[in-house]
């Protein structure tokens, strides 16, 4: 019985590995959809890995920006994938919530080291969030009463 558990085991750590090789060639050839649904699987042996995490939010907000369904990927990355808070703000900022996007993008900016993700690219950002917030404090006002009747 123990052996057979054994190979059960071996079984299931081979295909993790197959997966894994297979998941990062689809995730380089831009097929989001196929490597998002292969890291999915893959982090159900291991929730806590900070790289597939990262792989599998990037995969998402690539299938649908304004999809939050990433934001729990990118947060499980965020202490040690930088650029997951450049995602973050970028969904923030598309759902309405440019001060939240813009405490991301400072901190992305602050950060990075420009390897996958400029800082001009940030910067565009964060003045984005800025214009944003501008246009929620000059908003106007005004009642519409019904003229009729």
């Amino acid at each position: 019985m123990l052996f057979s558990l054994g190979v059960f085991g071996q079984k299931d750590e081979a295909l993790r590995k197959k997966n894994i090789v297979k998941a990062e060639d689809l995730f380089l050839r831009a097929d989001y959809l196929k490597a998002f649904d292969l890291y999915t699987e893959i982090l159900k042996y291991d929730t806590t890995h900070q790289e597939y995490n990262f792989r599998a939010g990037y995969c998402l907000f690539f299938i649908n920006k304004t999809d939050t369904a990433s934001v729990k990927f990118f947060n499980r990355s965020k202490d040690s994938v930088i650029e997951s808070h450049f995602f973050l703000g970028k969904i923030y900022l598309f759902n309405g919530n440019p001060r939240r996007a813009l405490d991301a993008f400072y901190h992305f900016k602050t950060h990075n080291d420009e390897e996958m993700i400029s800082n001009k690219d940030a910067v565009s950002c964060i003045d984005a969030c800025e214009a944003a917030l501008n246009e929620e404090a000059n908003k106007l006002a005004f009642v519409v009463k019904n003229l009729g009747s």
